[in-house]
């Protein structure tokens, strides 16, 4: 391999660059030497022009061996200079506009394709008699494509023009990166020369089309290669179009997704915004907030996250000096009282400590991980002050809240604030999880309350054995449907600001609290496990003496619960107008499969309308609280393997000590009770052994005669109206 030109490019400096430098084609150097003194005085691009020149004679005189050519010019790229004989030919045009830098630039956009032309030349005479006997243009394939849009707009504009695109160089706008691509030459059909095509393309393009281009066959099954053969569409062996959706990254956190003529983007500061490029090449209307367009914003949200979860951070390119090349963030609460995500010195490597390091945008990518200690002997504060490149929750794999490194003294709190977390899985695969590890010989001391939300991308696990306390009061919800939690471990956790995922919330040990926000998704509550839902919550019941304990299993469940909302102390669960399986009130309930076989399980649904009523039962929603007037399904599914387990058996208990809805076996007897401030009404009916459908249903009627009615299997056990 023969690399000849300037090292870095345009941002080299200095004398004596321009070099030759020969490769074995296995990474190591044979040779490299100086030749800048052979060019002395020349203009670069006439320069770069020649050596191509040179390249094309030398390969095709040497014989018939295949040769690939990599021109990179650097025109009409700054420092804004032009050739006396270029800006003539330019002022000899007459165009009026063409004055200062637009001029020069002008004159610079000449020698490129004068010596564009000396290549295309070459490649129709290699020797340059005059004489194509010699050409190769019948099996040479020409790809012709620039880095990046007219640089017009930023802080050291070249005068370039973008025409009606938004923006130029450096920008996430079309100005930046739509760009003029060309293919010619072998592989073109005839027909098909001369045609502009207007779907999606990219750069990525070259590698496949260059390698299918020289007669490299195809790519074997398992071989990842992001761009598409344009060739296979240009001559009609593919139909359809490249690209369904293409992804853009600026340097910094901007990032895009384009799908057909829609495109959806992030700008830090501005914030997400939608374009139709059919109808608005100029990105002047961004039509994203507009109803009909809501659906279509939601489809390229996720679209582009599930790009940005794919991402490796900056490990080559301009940014990776000032991104951290470790994954494991510890902060450093030995040193800090108050302090934020971006904060210098912040943090140090979980993994191997030492050196102070500061955190960055670049750092959130799906093998981040994070960790706090709890601090022997006072408080902090940490607020996230950061997002991952495309506006989206700081991402990270693994959340670890971990133990002091010496004893505790006193109660103290850690306090994690700001902006919230994106959990994803890391890029081998391996599943987020929230470590709850913090232990001292004295349990409960210290606190660390996680205040911001924690956006679900993958299924997550909250595990552990830690002692001390764990509370998370900002949202713990999916970013995408289908999202499941599960709870692992002896560690007790607050769900404080709510759970709302779409799939499981599995809860398989410790103690886990719901005290405020909603809770939805399919609950699983297994054997050990305590599960407390505002002051006095839902438990699993003893369940007689055979078996020793019950297990909740509820499927579909989709509860609204807001502690704060119940001025008597007592705790309700009200009705999710989302229901996953909601139920139709005074009429045959609907039959739910059981979850697990394996489970002597219980299922809860609760979903309901608003109506009216005024009295009786209506007392136990909270007359005169804003959860009243509502009606309410609880659905259990168990298996009655023992109707001789004796008394009290509870299946279901929703609400407080002096009122609330219970469905309890008494032996063979189940009882339905509804506990009203007015009145305490109850339905009873006999179940035999085996797996029981039973749905409660209290119906609240406009002017009064609320009632509630028992099913069993499908059938309507009883009413008792006019309450």
């Amino acid at each position: 391999f023969l690399f000849e030109g300037v090292a870095r490019g345009v941002h080299a400096s200095g004398a004596q660059v321009l070099r030759r430098t020969l490769s074995n084609g296995a990474g190591a150097i044979t040779s490299d030497s100086t030749i800048e003194s052979q060019y002395s005085g020349q203009y670069l691009t006439d320069v770069f022009g020649d050596l191509s020149v040179d390249f094309i004679r030398d390969k095709t005189t040497a014989g018939s061996d295949p040769f690939f050519l990599y021109s990179s010019f650097t025109a009409s790229h700054g420092p804004m200079e032009a050739k006396a004989s270029d800006l003539a030919y330019i002022d000899s045009l007459g165009v009026s506009a063409f004055t200062g830098n637009r001029r020069i630039q002008a004159a610079m956009m000449h020698s490129l394709d004068r010596n564009v032309g000396k290549i295309l030349d070459s490649i129709d005479d290699p020797n340059g008699d005059g004489d194509t006997s010699d050409s190769v243009a019948d099996n040479t394939l020409v790809l012709f494509i620039n880095d990046n849009g007219g640089d017009c707009c930023d802080v050291d504009p070249n005068s370039s023009s973008n025409g009606l695109l938004r923006n130029g160089k450096g920008s996430i706008y079309e100005g930046g990166y739509r760009i003029p691509y060309v293919v010619a030459g072998a592989g073109v059909p005839a027909a098909k020369r001369g045609t502009v095509s207007e779907d999606l393309v990219h750069v990525v393009d070259l590698l496949p089309t260059a390698f299918v281009g020289a007669g490299g066959g195809s790519f074997q099954p398992g071989e990842v290669i992001d761009g598409k053969n344009l060739l296979s569409y240009i001559n009609g062996q593919s139909t359809g179009v490249p690209h369904d959706d293409l992804f853009y990254v600026h340097q910094s956190e901007h990032s895009a997704v384009r799908r057909g003529d829609w495109k959806y983007l992030y700008v830090p500061g501005t914030g997400y915004q939608l374009y139709n490029l059919r109808t608005d090449p100029s990105e002047s209307n961004n039509v994203g907030a507009a109803p009909g367009n809501a659906t279509l914003v939601g489809e390229l949200h996720q679209l582009l996250a599930s790009y940005r979860v794919q991402m490796d951070k900056p490990r080559h390119d301009n940014r990776a000096p000032n991104t951290n090349q470790f994954d494991h963030f510890r902060f450093r609460e030995d040193a800090f009282t108050t302090a934020s995500y971006s904060t210098a010195g912040a943090w140090v490597d979980g993994d191997a400590p030492g050196v102070s390091r500061t955190a960055s945008t670049y750092e959130a990518y799906p093998n981040n991980r994070l960790t706090f200690r709890a601090k022997a002997a006072s408080s902090y504060r940490v607020s996230n002050d950061l997002t991952s490149v495309g506006g989206f929750g700081y991402m990270a794999n693994r959340l670890t809240l971990a133990s002091a490194p010496a004893p505790l003294v006193g109660e103290n709190t850690a306090t994690l604030g700001g902006q919230g977390l994106l959990l994803v899985k890391s890029l081998a695969g391996d599943a987020p999880q929230v470590n709850l590890d913090a232990s001292d010989a004295v349990a409960g001391r210290f606190t660390f309350e996680v205040n911001h939300d924690l956006e679900l991308y993958d299924d997550t696990t909250f595990t552990g054995n830690g002692n001390q306390n764990f509370v998370f009061n900002g949202k713990v919800k999916e970013f995408r449907p289908g999202v499941s939690v599960r709870k692992t471990g002896s560690a007790e956790v607050t769900f404080g600001g709510g759970v709302e995922v779409s799939g499981d919330v599995d809860l398989g040990g410790g103690r886990v609290a719901f005290t405020d926000g909603a809770l939805r998704g399919n609950l699983l509550v297994r054997g050990g496990t305590a599960l407390r839902v505002g002051a006095v919550g839902i438990v699993p019941g003893p369940g007689g003496e055979q078996p020793p304990r019950l297990e909740i299993v509820t499927t579909g469940l989709s509860l609204n619960y807001d502690a704060a909302l119940d001025a008597s102390g007592d705790t309700l669960w009200t009705n999710a107008a989302d229901s996953a399986t909601p139920l139709t009130f005074a009429a045959t309930a609907s039959s739910l499969p059981v979850a697990d076989a394996n489970f002597r399980n219980l299922t809860a649904s609760y979903s309901g309308l608003q109506t009216g009523g005024a009295s009786g039962l209506n007392n136990y929603f909270e007359t005169l609280g804003p959860r009243s007037q509502r009606d309410a399904t609880f659905e259990v599914v168990f298996n009655a393997s023992n109707l001789a387990a004796g008394a009290d058996q509870v299946l279901l208990e929703v609400g407080g000590l002096d009122r609330g809805v219970s469905l309890v076996l008494n032996n063979g007897v189940l009882t339905f009770d509804v506990d009203g401030d007015a009145s305490d009404v109850v339905l009873n009916t006999a179940v035999t052994s085996g797996w029981r459908h039973v749905v409660g249903v209290i119906d609240l009627a406009a002017g009064g005669g609320d009632s509630i009615s028992l099913y069993l299997d499908n059938q309507l056990v009883g009413t008792v109206a006019g309450q």
